[in-house]
């Protein structure tokens, strides 16, 4: 058993809420996993009183282990913080206790899988830091994570903070999940041991980890009640979901203690504290409301057939199976700027060993003469491109403008052993013209109806 080595670390000042009362959900079939760990205190969110199931507030609570049966006030305001982003979206939370989870994933993390496909679960999110004091197994128990995400199709939030030389924490380091920063300490030296160098992303609240991880978890989950009202499967996917809460993050948008400033990493322009940047709900949801956008597939410099796209944002999940290069086509009518992309994908764990396909992303100019679409050269601009050949995200970001014209998001397939699915969605601003050259236009417009009245 692992429980009984599991320490579980939590930063100093940690402030414990009552919880609230909410008010009657909406039917829905989104179900949420809250992982929790806690002191003798409890962990779970409400009271069971000795019953496996209650009814609170038209949310129905599941106590999935013994252990998570027994009243925490931290689980119950992890609940609060996840249902207050997620309005209506979650009908089920599923309850347990972060030891009896590790034990059931190291055990038969397959059986586990299923067990989630079958109560419908679609965000996990992970309450807890910690480690089993033994580097080995936390690998283990990290890759069991990625298994779990990648086999149950979830969306998993960790928060992603610092702990003392003697405790690694395990779970924010899934390469599948999302790594949600908080105002606690974070330290990207520290994670050498998975390779993974960054976190995510920033939640949207100045919270610590605890508190701003399950506002993420609660804002996916309104996302993808979203895509099932509107019968879109490939909008229910956590890479789809993954892709655009990442691509939705704003770079500028920021308060929050201890940070002042984006500065991309050059290997895959991802800020190596804070991710894609701080969480913009508001944003993820344009680019989803946009609509699912089609791939073609690269011979040579031609794009066979594309469907072009003239929105400003929007998404795709596609699979990319060779050695190969695919491309999503879009026409900008004006000149454009703040591009922003995001392709993910998820490394699959086989036994004990990862394996990454390695994807590029990079942003080219298209000619489109003759009913033929030609790729130009990749041009060489930072933020352009995006190539880490250790990781499971590209992303792009370029605050520089951009000629009006057709352009193709070209994920390139550097190394691909097998069909690997990835979420892909951009957005981009049209360019408002400097004040002087709207003044010039304005006196050429007044020239203009001179000549006419003349």
């Amino acid at each position: 058993m692992i429980s009984a080595q599991v320490r579980w670390c939590w930063a100093a000042g940690l402030a414990v809420l009552a919880a609230s009362t909410f008010g009657a959900a909406a039917a829905s079939s989104v179900a949420v996993l809250q992982v929790e760990a806690g002191s003798t205190s409890g962990y779970a969110p409400i009271n069971f009183a000795g019953s496996s199931t209650v009814t609170s507030g038209g949310v129905v609570y599941h106590a999935w282990s013994s252990n998570a049966s027994t009243y925490s006030s931290h689980a119950a305001t992890v609940r609060n913080r996840l249902l207050s982003a997620s309005g209506t979206a979650v009908s089920d939370i599923y309850c347990e206790y972060a030891g009896d989870f590790i034990n059931d994933i190291y055990n038969s993390r397959a059986t586990t899988a299923t067990k989630l496909k079958n109560a419908g679960v679609r965000v996990v999110n992970n309450s807890w830091v910690g480690s089993t004091g033994d580097s080995a197994t936390d690998k283990t128990v990290r890759q069991n994570l990625d298994y779990l995400i990648q086999q149950a199709d979830v969306l998993m939030t960790s928060g992603a903070v610092s702990s003392s030389s003697a405790v690694t924490p395990i779970a924010w380091y899934a390469y599948n999940g999302l790594a949600v920063r908080g105002t606690q300490g974070f330290d990207a030296s520290s994670t050498t041991t998975s390779g993974k160098s960054h976190a995510d992303l920033w939640g949207p609240v100045i919270e610590e980890a605890s508190y701003t991880t399950p506002t993420v978890a609660g804002y996916a989950a309104a996302l993808i009640q979203t895509a099932k009202d509107g019968s879109s499967t490939n909008g229910q996917k956590h890479l789809t979901v993954k892709s655009l809460l990442m691509t939705g993050a704003s770079k500028t948008n920021f308060s929050a203690s201890g940070f002042t400033s984006w500065t991309r990493d050059t290997v895959n322009n991802l800020d190596t504290d804070a991710g894609a940047g701080r969480m913009d709900y508001s944003k993820s949801a344009a680019i989803f409301a946009a609509g699912e956008k089609s791939l073609a597939a690269i011979s040579g410099s031609i794009v066979t057939s594309p469907t072009v796209s003239t929105t400003t944002e929007g998404w795709s999940l596609d699979s990319i199976s060779s050695v190969s290069q695919e491309a999503l086509v879009f026409y900008s009518s004006g000149a454009f700027d703040n591009l922003t992309a995001t392709l993910c994908w998820d490394v699959v764990v086989s036994g004990t060993t990862d394996i990454f396909a390695n994807l590029d992303l990079e942003l080219r100019p298209v000619t489109y003469v003759g009913g033929v679409y030609t790729l130009g050269s990749a041009t060489g601009i930072t933020g352009l491109s995006s190539t880490a050949a250790n990781d499971n995200v590209e992303h792009l970001y370029y605050t520089g403008t951009l000629a009006a014209g057709y352009y193709a998001l070209v994920v390139n397939g550097v190394s691909v052993s097998a069909a690997t699915p990835y979420g892909l969605s951009y957005a981009y601003d049209i360019a408002v013209p400097e004040p002087a050259a709207l003044g010039l236009l304005a006196l050429g417009v007044a020239a203009s109806l001179r000549r006419r009245r003349a």
